[in-house]
C-alpha cells in the first residue's frame, strides 16, 4: 500500500469530525500545507489514501458506539478489558437467536380496526420470520460491502474503489424501484 502520513491522516479525521461535508479538494489543500508531497498527488490518489480512510475510521467508530449504546454497553479501552471473557462469534449469534425466539413467543400484538370489537391478541409468525430473514440478509450485505471495501483499499486500486461505489449506487437504485 502507498505511504500514508499519519499526521496528515489524523488532521483529516479531525477536520471531518468538525465538518463531515468537507470535500476532498479542501482537505487536500490543508494537507498540502503540512506535507508538500501531498500537493503532487492527484485528487483520486489523495481521496483514496486519506479521505476514504478518515471517513472509514469515523464511520467505524460511530457504528461501534451506536451498537454498544443500543445494547447498553460501554465503549473504549476499559469496556474491551471487561468484556474479554464474554461470548464471541457463533456462540454469541446462537445465544442471541435463542433469546429472540423466546421473546417472540411471549409477545402479543393487538389488532384494532373498524368493527373489530374488543382488542384481540394475535401473533404473526410469518411477519416475524420475514423480518428475521430480512435482517440477516441486510447484515450479510453490509458485511460483504465492508469486505469488498477492505480488499479495494488493500489493493490500493482507485479503479476497484470506483467499481465498488458504482455497484453500491446501482444497488441503491434497484432498491428504490422495489
Amino acid at each position: 500500500m502507498a505511504n500514508v502520513n499519519p499526521e496528515v491522516l489524523d488532521m483529516v479525521v479531525r477536520a471531518l469530525q468538525k465538518d463531515p461535508n468537507l470535500r476532498s479538494t479542501e482537505l487536500q489543500e490543508r494537507a498540502a500545507e503540512m506535507d508538500k508531497s501531498i500537493g503532487n498527488l492527484s485528487g483520486r490518489q489523495f481521496h483514496a489514501r486519506y479521505g476514504l480512510q478518515a471517513r472509514k475510521r469515523l464511520a467505524g467508530s460511530n457504528r461501534a458506539k451506536k451498537g454498544a449504546k443500543k445494547a447498553g454497553r460501554k465503549t473504549g479501552r476499559k469496556a474491551t478489558r471487561k468484556t474479554a471473557g464474554r461470548k464471541t462469534g457463533a456462540r454469541k449469534v446462537a445465544a442471541g437467536a435463542s433469546r429472540k425466539a423466546g421473546r417472540k413467543k411471549g409477545r402479543r400484538k393487538t389488532k384494532r380496526g373498524r368493527g373489530a370489537g374488543p382488542a384481540q391478541a394475535t401473533a404473526n409468525p410469518v411477519r416475524d420470520a420475514l423480518t428475521d430473514s430480512y435482517q440477516e440478509k441486510k447484515d450479510a450485505l453490509e458485511t460483504a460491502m465492508d469486505r469488498a471495501f477492505e480488499r479495494s483499499i488493500r489493493a490500493d486500486s482507485v479503479q476497484g474503489i470506483n467499481d465498488l461505489l458504482s455497484s453500491i449506487d446501482r444497488g441503491i437504485r434497484d432498491f428504490e424501484n422495489v
